[in-house]
């Protein structure tokens, strides 16, 4: 009997070992990955995005933006650099402004016409009338 009572404490001291281990980590993570912001009003960054001046695990991959003065700025390797207007992290929703291309074409076919896909990024289908 002595022997079960061991057992059964140390089952319990491992568990409850996991979870302190598991809070460590909660807490250093923010420690080295707090949220941050180009600007007062602009998006807050954090994971699974990070800023460029961010640790790599504090993101993650693919999912790096950077300041340009007061600007958030997502580089998508198809558009170029564009500036972030807002995350929305509970909608999974990222909203961007295109650069201005002073190429002849039309942004919006580029938009409609290029595969905007990434390693970590699908996007929905649009409905556009043509």
């Amino acid at each position: 009997m002595p022997g079960l009572l061991f057992i059964v404490l140390l089952i319990s001291l491992l568990a409850n070992g996991t979870y302190v281990a598991t809070a460590w980590d909660d807490e250093e993570f923010f420690k080295n990955c707090s949220p941050s912001r180009c600007s007062k009003h602009g998006p807050e960054v954090r994971f699974p995005f990070r800023l460029a001046t961010q640790p790599p695990p504090c993101g993650a991959p693919g999912m790096q933006l950077s300041c340009s003065g007061q600007d958030t700025i997502l580089y998508h390797p198809v558009l170029g650099s564009c500036k972030v207007t807002a995350i929305f992290y509970k909608d999974l929703v990222i909203n961007i402004s295109p650069p201005i291309d002073t190429s002849p074409h039309c942004p919006l076919q580029i938009l409609i016409s290029a595969n905007l896909s990434t390693d970590v990024y699908k996007p929905q289908k649009l409905d556009v009338a043509s």
